[in-house]
């Protein structure tokens, strides 16, 4: 069995809390209370919200070790961040700033959670994870627009991870 993490349960266990509106009424204020917009990145919001590893849904090493899925998240997140900050991007933030279209593709994925979590009200996230077709990691953004007020009402995150990470865990479950 792989480490538990961007597989079914990882993902139920972080749409549970922030893919409803009523999840994110409550994850948001805790994510970003003392935290300027600007500073706020991808993967803040999920280290404050759920602060205590134990908290984490478990999984066993290609080793046999277990371990818990935030150890294996934390890895994959650095991968994730290193692989997007070499990515040149050519996707606006939201389809309501089509003219917001940020260099890198990090500072994409960094921008869309910053208008989720700083909206008001705050606009759910839901997470998807797949496996990529190559060696590094990628996103693809979405957006449920409302069509009456232009405003984003949800957005869609799917990350693409590469099947096996250099050190041998396995980012699906």
């Amino acid at each position: 069995m792989a480490v538990t993490t961007h597989g079914p349960a990882f993902s139920a266990f972080k749409n549970s809390i922030f893919a409803t509106p009523e999840g994110m009424a409550v994850a948001a204020p805790m994510a970003t209370a003392g935290v300027p917009r600007h500073l706020f990145i991808f993967d803040t919001f999920l280290k404050r919200v759920v602060p205590h590893s134990g908290l984490w849904p478990m999984g066993v090493s290609p080793g046999g070790t277990p371990i818990s899925s935030y150890d294996v998240h934390k890895h994959n997140v650095d991968m994730l961040r290193a692989d997007l900050a070499r990515a040149p991007n050519s996707d606006p933030v939201a389809p309501d700033e089509a003219g917001n279209i940020p260099r890198w593709r990090i500072d994409l994925l960094d921008l869309a959670f910053q208008k989720a979590f700083y909206s008001d009200p705050p606009i759910p996230i839901e997470a998807d994870r797949q496996d990529a077709t190559g060696t590094l990691f990628e996103v693809r953004i979405a957006w449920d627009m409302d069509a009456a007020s232009g405003r984003p009402t949800k957005l869609y995150l799917t990350i693409f991870c590469p099947v096996t990470a250099p050190d041998g865990t396995t980012a699906a479950s």
